[in-house]
C-alpha cells in the first residue's frame, strides 16, 4: 500500500505491548505528495482495520550551522518506569548536547520459575556538542547523569566519549 501511494519505508518497527500490537512505519514521500499519501492510505479497503496515524518530520533550519566539536553515546538500563527519556534527554539539553539520534528498547526478564517478570528500558542516544567541552564540563555532565542513575534506580548508564578531528567534525545546528 506505501509503495502503491507513491511512498517509500525506510524504517520500521514492530512491538506487543499486553493486547496489542503497533507497528511503527517511517516512509518518505515528496512533500508535495503528502497529501495524496495520507489520503491513499486512509482510503485502502487492506487497511481500514488498522488505526493509521501520522506525524510529518519537518527539516530543521540549517541557517546557524556550528561543527560538531564531540560525540557522546549514552546509554542507560533500568527498570520501565515514566519518566526515563525525558530525564535523561533533559538532562543532555541542559549540559548544551545536541541529540541525533535516540533510540528506546524494551527488554523483558524473568518468568517461569521466577512469578516476577521485569521490564527493562534502555535508552541509547548519539549526541554532539558544537562547542569544547572540557573537563569541568564532562565532570558535571556525569555527575548528572550519576543523579538520574539514583533517582531512576537505573543498573546501567554508560558514556563512551569520542573526541573528532576535524576532518570527521560535520555540521550540526544548536538546538
Amino acid at each position: 500500500a506505501v509503495s502503491d501511494a507513491n511512498g517509500s519505508i525506510t524504517h520500521s518497527r514492530m512491538v506487543r505491548l499486553g493486547e496489542d500490537f503497533i507497528i511503527t512505519l517511517h516512509a518518505a514521500v515528496p512533500p508535495e505528495e503528502t497529501r495524496q499519501f495520507k489520503r491513499a492510505l486512509k482510503r485502502d479497503p487492506n487497511l481500514k482495520c488498522l488505526n493509521l496515524q501520522f506525524a510529518q518530520l519537518n527539516p530543521r533550519d540549517n541557517t546557524e550551522q556550528l561543527p560538531a566539536q564531540i560525540g557522546l553515546r549514552v546509554r542507560a538500563v533500568g527498570e520501565d518506569k515514566p519518566g526515563m527519556l525525558a530525564s535523561i534527554s533533559e538532562t543532555l539539553n541542559d549540559k548544551g548536547l545536541n541529540i541525533e539520534t535516540v533510540s528506546t528498547d524494551l527488554q523483558f526478564h524473568g518468568g517461569r520459575g521466577d512469578n516476577r517478570k521485569r521490564r527493562d528500558f534502555v535508552v541509547e542516544a548519539d549526541c554532539v556538542a558544537v562547542r569544547p567541552l572540557n573537563d569541568e564540563h564532562m565532570e558535571h555532565l556525569l555527575k548528572d547523569l550519576n543523579h538520574i542513575k539514583k533517582e531512576l534506580a537505573l543498573d546501567v548508564v554508560d558514556v563512551r566519549v569520542q573526541r573528532l578531528s576535524k576532518q570527521r567534525r560535520h555540521t550540526t545546528t544548536p538546538m
